[in-house]
């Protein structure tokens, strides 16, 4: 991954801003990271997935999902494998 510290700030920043606690802010950007290394992705992807995880926590994290795979282009395999990551980035975290 690729990140230079402001763009880690302002991307940490975003979520705390959201979520409004520390604790639940410093779970969702380590899920993250760890699925990003784990599935070895980019510093993009990480971004595009604190993203989501601001609107989920926003509108609700099961009503976002399944709106995601209703609304898809195209129901790939890609979409799916998104859809999974998704669906198991806290498992190991609570």
């Amino acid at each position: 991954m690729d990140f230079a510290y402001a763009d880690c700030i302002k991307i940490i920043g975003g979520l705390l801003t959201t979520i409004q606690d520390q604790q639940r802010t410093r779970q969702t950007f380590t899920a993250i990271l760890n699925q990003a290394a784990e599935l070895d992705k980019s510093s993009l992807w990480v971004e595009r997935e604190v993203k989501f995880e601001i609107l989920a926590h926003s509108i609700g994290r099961e009503e976002l999902l399944a709106l995601e795979l209703k609304y898809a282009p195209i129901l790939d395999d890609q979409t799916l494998d998104l859809y999974n990551a998704r669906k198991r980035r806290f498992r190991s975290t609570n």
